[in-house]
């Protein structure tokens, strides 16, 4: 299968079999979202439009992570993806029962730029956003909060302790 629409290279995807959707972000500073086909599709088969379910736009410069965060609502559906960028700023994207997705947080204040994202294990309510500067973060999505900022410093600190 072929997804066409970005207009540079693509430098993330990420899937989500529950929601039928494929997610990818670029250079192009946008993410697209695709639907996701099933697996006995032909994989030969002729570029289709109509998979192209929407395009988020909202970063000023290359995106260079997504992640989908796992679906924490007890009633309607809620389905969040983040998204970090060059631009300085993580975004979540949040999608309510089958809506189309929209952008409901921008994060910024980071030493460097983010450039990866995780869901912490412990809480599917927390992102952990690595940034350039050598931090890490440890955003509740659900707060809109900072909890925890992990530094090479703090590291460092505790290195040369552990050394003593």
């Amino acid at each position: 299968m072929t997804y066409r629409g970005h207009t540079a290279a693509i430098t993330s995807v990420t899937a989500s079999p529950e929601l039928k959707q494929v997610f990818s972000a670029s250079l192009d500073s946008t993410i697209r979202i695709w639907r996701l086909l099933p697996h006995d599709h032909d994989p030969y088969a002729s570029y289709d439009p109509s998979l192209s379910i929407q395009k988020l736009v909202g970063h000023t410069e290359a995106i260079w992570d997504l992640c989908l965060l796992p679906n924490q609502s007890p009633g309607p559906s809620t389905h969040r993806l983040a998204s970090a960028s060059a631009d300085g700023t993580v975004k979540i994207w949040t999608s309510e029962g089958g809506r189309p997705w929209s952008l409901t947080t921008s994060v910024g204040d980071f030493v460097g730029v983010p450039t990866c994202l995780g869901i912490y294990q412990s809480d599917y309510n927390k992102l952990l956003i690595g940034t350039s500067g050598g931090e890490v973060h440890l955003y509740n999505v659900e707060k809109q909060v900072k909890e925890v900022v992990f530094c090479k410093s703090a590291y460092a600190s505790h290195e040369a302790r552990a050394d003593a």
